[in-house]
């Protein structure tokens, strides 16, 4: 996972939605993926039961776009909207060999978000002007 500059003063305060399985990873030998929250978990679902010895990757590394750029609006705070976007960056042939390609994953971390919180998401990547978004529905 790349390592992202905190650009903000935001802070997880009780959001966990990357631990619930909407964040794909290995914790320490435990998979977790799409619907399979991290292992070490707490079960009443409110933070890392290893939370001061956790690993850096993801664990510490890994900052969502509510998280990491402050322009990215309030109300749209994983733990509220359902929603987890994560800035992934790939690289594509370019005219000079290999370029870098910024985009945005955009995950449903609840099977019922609001129309206007998916408005307020296609609307800011619209003023960002980026062209890739990969939109993954919750299970079940």
């Amino acid at each position: 996972m790349n390592k992202l500059r905190v650009l903000s003063n935001r802070s997880c305060d009780g959001c966990v939605k990357c631990c619930e399985g909407w964040l794909e990873g290995d914790v320490r030998g435990h998979k977790m993926s799409s619907g399979k929250p991290c292992f070490y978990l707490s079960s009443n679902s409110l933070g890392c039961a290893e939370y001061d010895d956790r690993p850096k990757d993801p664990c510490r590394d890994y900052r969502c776009v509510w998280l990491e750029d402050e322009t990215f609006p309030d109300e749209l705070k994983p733990n509220a909207s359902g929603i987890l976007v994560t800035k992934r960056q790939t690289f594509l042939p370019g005219d000079v060999g290999m370029q870098r390609a910024d985009y945005y994953e955009v995950k449903s971390a609840s099977s019922s978000i609001s129309p206007d919180a998916w408005d307020s998401v296609l609307s800011w990547l619209k003023s960002k002007q980026f062209h890739v978004v990969v939109v993954d529905s919750a299970q079940g």
